[in-house]
């Protein structure tokens, strides 16, 4: 996959991390439509998000590959809200 390609790739999966995170979207929805998928990304695109991190010194899919790690963590759960 050539690096313009990746970055589009990447740029997709931007908003649902961190609007799982911060609650504004369905988390379950997420889950189970594109956890995977989101993995499997984060995956193949590993080499391409360390090269920009490393010259161009920022993160721009942090939220991303935050919640990829979070879900790669054993025994991830998300409390659900008892209100």
């Amino acid at each position: 996959i050539g690096a313009e390609p990746a970055l589009n790739h990447l740029s997709k999966f931007r908003g649902p991390p961190q609007s799982y995170t911060q609650r504004v979207s369905d988390q379950e929805i997420i889950e189970t439509c594109l956890k995977e998928a989101m993995i499997k990304y984060h995956d193949i695109l590993k080499n391409v998000i360390d090269i920009v991190e490393s010259c161009e010194g920022y993160l721009p899919w942090e939220p991303y590959t935050a919640l990829v790690s979070k879900w790669k963590s054993a025994n991830t759960t998300i409390r659900k809200p008892t209100a």
